[in-house]
């Protein structure tokens, strides 16, 4: 059962953990928490400062009552958010723990957070990421201005409704 919710302090001590695993390949991500937690003293740091963001929220993904995973909704401003999503556990690939983890979120950004759009940059290389966002129907909308090699797909609140209605319905 895969499950999110919102990151605490305590979770550093497992992030740490996954992220010192030398089999996480995270190259292709746009936004790379590996890279990120080398700026800090300790993952504690690193975890306090993304609890300290006012515009983003940071979710742990846990997968029968682990962490292995981390998603978030950053730069949250006139209705909209930048969905990032990236699982740190590379034992669990390909069983739709992601899937299910961008599914759950973006119900929550448009029924709780009441966002009119969720956004995601991913990099044309990272398939997997390509397909998780394929599967929760984000449609390709174009590139990135930053980088060819980026692409960005979008799911606007009315896409969502349409979703809920069809899942209904099956």
């Amino acid at each position: 059962m895969t499950s999110i919710r919102e990151l605490a302090i305590d979770d550093a001590a497992a992030l740490g953990k996954l992220l010192d695993n030398n089999e996480l390949d995270l190259g292709y991500m746009t936004h790379n928490p590996k890279n990120d937690v080398m700026r800090f003293a300790s993952v504690e740091d690193y975890v306090s400062s993304l609890l300290e963001v006012e515009d983003a929220r940071f979710f742990a993904i846990e997968h029968c009552d682990s962490l292995v995973g981390v998603i978030s909704l950053l730069s949250i401003a006139n209705g909209a958010a930048e969905l990032s999503y990236c699982n740190l556990s590379p034992t669990l690939t390909n069983k739709g723990i992601m899937t299910q983890a961008v599914r759950l979120i973006t119900d929550y950004a448009f029924s709780t957070t009441q966002l009119d759009m969720v956004y995601c940059y991913i990099n044309n290389k990272n398939i997997a990421s390509i397909k998780v966002a394929a599967k929760n129907k984000f449609a390709l909308v174009g590139r990135s201005i930053k980088s060819n090699d980026v692409s960005r797909y979008e799911m606007t609140r009315t896409g969502w409704n349409r979703k809920k209605a069809k899942e209904l319905r099956s």
